[in-house]
């Protein structure tokens, strides 16, 4: 096998771990207004710490093109061991690199978690308005140019600002996140917030239902682990009548969506929660 061919290989790869991984949306959440619990540890913004599913994009591809044609993959070591990178190993590593930020990989994601309020700005830039903006729910980083907090009246949940790099463009999405305890595992359960997609909020905005995906959220130290409902996993249950939980399946391609209750997700995640296969590697997060 060239040299080129091992990187399309590794490229499918990646592609193959990407596509598996997507998490089954449910029409139900799993916490009720007496279950969902508050955790400062979770505010703040996060990023990759080079575990999990994120790749380290300083990673260079060291192409052999004496004797047996070889692709390692490693850090880069030129420097430290005083060696130039040939141009073929040069033209491979970049290509790859880039590949993986075509991928969706970076290393720049990003995830910020605020805690929700009944919140309003105040203009500051002209001291003799008295313009404000109240918006509920919402968080500090919503504060339009000029304006800044006046008043807050916290809620029960978090919104997520999560942000992903692709190429040269920042792609932001915002969800609101509810956290809730059970057994002894802390969730978090995850549904689109509108803001910066008024668009599907106008005349067939009855057609958008927002949906619920549920991680587990554990926190060591000073670091924070997500890990998400490895949806595949959860199919395969579900074909095999390896488990009884309510779904219906939709479209051509038969894609599943959870229908089961709120106590019956519940009862499902405390039985099985401690069970790895249920989840993805996780996202291993450091405070940034």
């Amino acid at each position: 096998m060239s040299a080129l061919s091992r990187v399309r290989f590794l490229f499918c790869f990646i592609v193959v771990v990407l596509l598996v991984s997507s998490c089954l949306p449910s029409l139900h959440p799993i916490y009720t207004d007496s279950t969902r619990v508050t955790d400062d540890r979770l505010l703040g913004s996060w990023g990759a710490s080079g575990s999990g599913l994120k790749v380290d994009l300083s990673y260079d591809i060291k192409v052999s093109v004496t004797g047996d044609t070889t692709v390692t993959i490693g850090p880069k070591d030129q420097e430290e061991n005083g060696k130039e990178e040939t141009e073929l190993e040069k033209e491979t590593s970049s290509k790859f690199n880039e590949a993986l930020h075509s991928l969706g990989f970076s290393d720049d994601d990003s995830w910020t978690f605020e805690q929700a309020s009944i919140i309003t700005f105040e203009k500051y830039k002209n001291p003799t308005s008295n313009a404000t903006i109240k918006i509920n729910p919402g968080v500090p980083s919503f504060a339009p140019e000029g304006y800044k907090v006046k008043s807050q009246e916290f809620l029960p949940y978090y919104i997520l600002t999560y942000k992903e790099q692709q190429l040269d463009e920042i792609i932001t999405t915002y969800l609101i996140v509810n956290m809730t305890e059970i057994g002894d595992s802390y969730y978090l359960d995850f549904m689109p917030f509108p803001k910066g997609d008024k668009q599907r909020r106008r005349a067939f905005s009855a057609n958008y239902i927002p949906g619920h995906t549920f991680a587990k959220v554990t926190f060591d130290d000073d670091k924070l682990n997500i890990e998400m409902f490895d949806g595949a996993y959860i199919e395969d249950l579900l074909k095999n009548r390896r488990i009884r939980l309510r779904h219906e399946k939709l479209g051509a391609e038969g894609e599943i969506v959870l229908t089961a209750s709120t106590k019956e997700l519940r009862s499902f995640i405390e039985k099985y929660g401690d069970q790895e296969d249920l989840f993805h590697d996780s996202e291993k997060l450091v405070q940034l």
